[in-house]
């Protein structure tokens, strides 16, 4: 039996086809030339569907949240808010955690973290550029570089390094020529930067012992309170 969406209207037959709305499931009529993109019965189920979306479970807080399917595309739907993006961001987008890790050449070793916690301790556990406040033990909060680890010189460096929040870190680190060298120049001052570009070009040996008894102290230092 025909369909009664099929019958014809006029003088013309329908050729089109019978599609199911994907929002309300209720079955109509498609021309022709809408076939392949033919989601929706009105504009009433597509304005629905896409400023609801689907019901989504935030990975973070548990928080059930609706996302549009445009958005989905874009952001994803695994968290409910910037806040709990930047949590979940912060624990599995660094270092191997990172689904584009392609190995490192350059090794992070214990004092690497020993110094990573004195620079993040030493700014108050706090983010530098945007001022987001953290708390001890907090993943999101990372020591940034201005001048890269390869460079032993300047690696355990304290006027090389700031606190940064995960979104700071990564804007800055892809804007390290222009913004990152202008803040850096704005916050030492222009002797003082030309001076740790100087200090970066050292070639030697690197005295690792050395090295780690100046990281322990300062680290103690700033614990104690007593870093200026």
């Amino acid at each position: 039996m025909k369909n009664d969406l099929l019958r014809s209207r006029g003088k013309k037959p329908r050729t089109g086809k019978i599609l199911r709305c994907k929002e309300c499931r209720t079955e109509f009529y498609v021309k022709p030339s809408q076939i392949s993109f033919a989601r929706y019965c009105s504009k009433e189920c597509q304005r629905k569907a896409f400023t609801q979306g689907k019901v989504k479970k935030c990975a973070i807080c548990g928080t059930e949240f609706r996302r549009a399917p445009s958005q989905e595309r874009l952001r994803g739907a695994r968290y409910c808010s910037y806040a709990c993006a930047h949590k979940g961001l912060g624990k599995r987008s660094t270092g191997s955690k990172n689904r584009a890790w392609k190995g490192s050449r350059i090794k992070i070793s214990r004092l690497d973290g020993y110094f990573s916690k004195f620079i993040r301790l030493r700014d108050g556990l706090c983010c530098v550029r945007c001022g987001k406040q953290y708390v001890r033990g907090d993943q999101g909060l990372h020591c940034s570089h201005f001048i890269g680890r390869a460079h032993m010189a300047t690696r355990f460096d304290p006027d090389n390094c700031d606190a940064f929040c995960w979104g700071c870190h990564r804007f800055m680190e892809t804007h390290k020529a222009t913004t990152y060298r202008e803040w850096k120049i704005k916050q030492l001052g222009q002797e003082r930067f030309d001076l740790l570009i100087e200090r970066s070009r050292e070639v030697g040996n690197f005295d690792r012992e050395a090295t780690g008894v100046r990281v322990r102290e300062l680290l103690k230092e700033v614990n104690d309170g007593r870093l200026n």
